[in-house]
């Protein structure tokens, strides 16, 4: 299992509906609006590099409102 997080930035007045949305997605642990340069934090649980890369291309960066993304991916250590 592969564990990222993602830091994204909502477009003014958009935020509680793609937060809501991101929320649906079956692979969202948690999902928070926080304070800062970025408006939300998303914690994810993929099978590997290839779904995490469709999940934020394909389904988190077309929710409405979304305009930017940092992913954050997990290590073992």
């Amino acid at each position: 299992m592969l564990y990222a997080y993602l830091l994204l930035t909502v477009r003014i007045g958009m935020l509680k509906t793609a937060l809501e949305k991101v929320r649906e997605l079956d692979e969202v642990i948690e999902a928070e609006a926080i304070t800062g340069p970025y408006d939300m934090i998303v914690s994810i649980a993929v099978e590997g590099l290839t779904q995490l890369t469709d999940i934020i291309l394909h389904r988190i960066e077309r929710i409405d409102g979304v305009t930017e993304s940092m992913t954050l991916v997990v290590v073992e250590l």
